[in-house]
């Protein structure tokens, strides 16, 4: 059902500074067929890039003194804060990696603050699985379930709600194993 759109390397968010973002807008607009979506975060005047659905990048008034106009192109990277050896056994094979938890919303499938979850990155995930999602922009560790014939994110602590994408849900891995510093 999800795929996982955002490899290493490749580019995520692309952004234009100008000193004129609407006429920027329209003309990009015409040329790519892209929709804008005005956002603003505080004081920010900001357009939001839409292509066929989902957001890309955005539109921002160049600030006095600012170079002139011009495009920045963002780019996923690792973030690896340490690497730690896991026996093949403990986790099968695949492309593993470790995620520290930070927040309470798993407590109730023993997963802590602090502790680490091993996850085998697949797009792939079945009902019941705990999996890490991307949720606007955002990483979550829940478990997949269905309502109503659609995917949704479901936290194992009853003071959290449970997720229900608008639109695709995006699947970056399935939890394999915890680790726990004791």
């Amino acid at each position: 059902m999800s795929t996982v759109v955002t490899r290493v390397g490749t580019f995520v968010w692309h952004e234009q500074v100008s000193s004129d973002p609407a006429k920027a807008k329209e003309f990009y607009g015409q040329l790519f067929g892209w929709g804008t979506e005005v956002f603003k975060p505080g004081e920010i005047d900001y357009q939001m890039i839409s292509v066929g659905g989902k957001t890309h990048g955005g539109f921002s008034t160049a600030q006095e003194g600012a170079p002139p106009p011009h495009w920045l192109g963002h780019v996923r990277v690792e973030n690896v804060e340490e690497t730690i050896p896991v026996p093949e056994d403990f986790t099968g094979d695949g492309t593993l990696f470790m995620l520290r938890v930070r927040g309470d919303s798993m407590i109730d499938a023993g997963i802590f603050e602090g502790d680490l979850v091993v996850v085998e990155k697949r797009a792939a995930a079945q009902k019941g699985d705990i999996v890490v999602a991307i949720v606007d922009n955002q990483f979550t560790l829940k478990r997949l379930d269905l309502e109503s014939g659609r995917f949704v994110l479901k936290p194992e602590n009853r003071a959290f709600p449970v997720i229900r994408p608008e639109g695709d849900l995006e699947i970056f891995g399935v939890m394999v194993g915890l680790v726990r510093k004791i």
